[in-house]
């Protein structure tokens, strides 16, 4: 069964007053899912080095250094204001690119930010079943693609830059994933990797660029959540062919990454960890659940709505409560089941001050 995302690319529904606004591309293959966002798009470079708990331990990763992207904002206002006359074939792009930028940050950000800036997703290949736009130099000239013209586009500039990068290939969470799904299906995304002052970083240009809304039409989004992404936090949505390329310390396995639930950026942007539920499909012989999530950053706020998993419809309303002891912020999303069935429970992040909750976490919840 599809999960609920599949069924509606954009979805409001109206909880506690607040409207929450969801936007989404329901690819099969080499897809983007973004869900709209109010945060600052400089909260990429607070991706902090926690891990969300497992029923098996943590996530573990090698100490992530995190990129401080505000002095990177001469070099990004550069690569959005390239002239047309240097970008007509991707080797003089790049070398105008690489002007201004000294450092090899810099010269990946330029890169970075030219391709999530102009380069649109091929949706008009993808849903009449025709793509073309696979390779760099389709991506390039047409300017559009799918995940693999994204990311051998990225590599090509790459090379040419003298830097080293990698195209990696593997399965992520997206329209086809259902937590129904007991092994890992084949792969049907590609990303990348960057090697910054002698340490590898992770990104995802194709899911950095938008995003597809309801019609079938691709909206231009920037997302700095997925450049450099934190390696503990992108393991929750990626899964590379080689594990290696988790850049994690004890790498995940395929049925952990399956059985993990379903983030969103907004999740890790505002702090939230230590999840009660860290596996996305719960069963269970009761009519109520609680689910505790830790928040690190002050003034945030969590709603919940619960949908049958069969049609989306509102099955109850969520009872969401926080708690505060000695600085520690936790919240219980309280559910209440109308009976036997199968579920779908969305939480929603937010700060108190916000009128619109993103999505941020997803639940496959059966009562027996």
């Amino acid at each position: 069964m599809r999960n609920f995302f599949s069924r509606s690319n954009k979805v409001r529904k109206v909880i506690s007053s607040f409207v929450v606004i969801f936007a989404l591309l329901f690819l099969n293959s080499c897809f983007l899912l973004f869900i709209e966002k109010p945060v600052d798009e400089d909260s990429g470079s607070n991706q902090t080095d926690q891990a969300l708990s497992t029923q098996s331990g943590e996530v573990s990763y090698k100490k992530y250094e995190m990129i401080d992207i505000s002095s990177l904002k001469k070099v990004d206002e550069y690569a959005r204001s390239v002239p047309s006359s240097q970008a007509q074939n991707v080797e003089t792009l790049t070398h105008y690119l690489l002007k201004p930028a000294k450092s090899e940050l810099e010269k990946f950000r330029a890169i970075w930010i030219w391709i999530t800036d102009n380069i649109a997703y091929d949706v008009d290949g993808y849903f009449s079943g025709s793509i073309t736009s696979y390779d760099a130099q389709t991506a390039f000239s047409k300017r559009v693609g799918v995940c693999s013209g994204y990311a051998s586009l990225f590599k090509q500039m790459a090379d040419i830059a003298g830097l080293e990068c990698q195209v990696i290939t593997g399965y992520a969470k997206g329209y086809n994933y259902s937590y129904e799904i007991t092994t890992l299906p084949a792969d049907n995304h590609a990303w990348i990797s960057l090697k910054i002052n002698g340490k590898w970083y992770l990104a995802d240009p194709t899911w950095g660029a938008g995003y597809v809304d309801y019609s079938k039409k691709f909206i231009k989004d920037y997302e700095e959540f997925y450049f450099c992404t934190n390696p503990s936090f992108l393991i929750y949505s990626h899964f590379p062919d080689d594990p290696n390329w988790q850049l994690l310390e004890i790498a995940v396995d395929a049925d952990t990454f399956i059985k993990l639930v379903r983030t969103w950026p907004i999740f890790f942007k505002l702090g939230f960890s230590n999840l009660s539920h860290p596996y996305g499909r719960i069963e269970t012989n009761k009519v109520n659940l609680e689910i505790k999530i830790q928040a690190d950053i002050p003034g945030t706020k969590i709603l919940g709505g619960l949908y049958f998993a069969e049609n989306g419809k509102e099955a109850a309303k969520v009872n969401c409560q926080k708690q505060i002891n000695s600085n520690v912020t936790t919240w219980s999303i309280f559910v209440n089941f109308p009976g036997k069935g199968k579920y779908i429970l969305y939480i929603f992040a937010g700060f108190d001050r916000d009128t619109e909750f993103i999505g941020a976490l997803e639940y496959y919840i059966e009562v027996k």
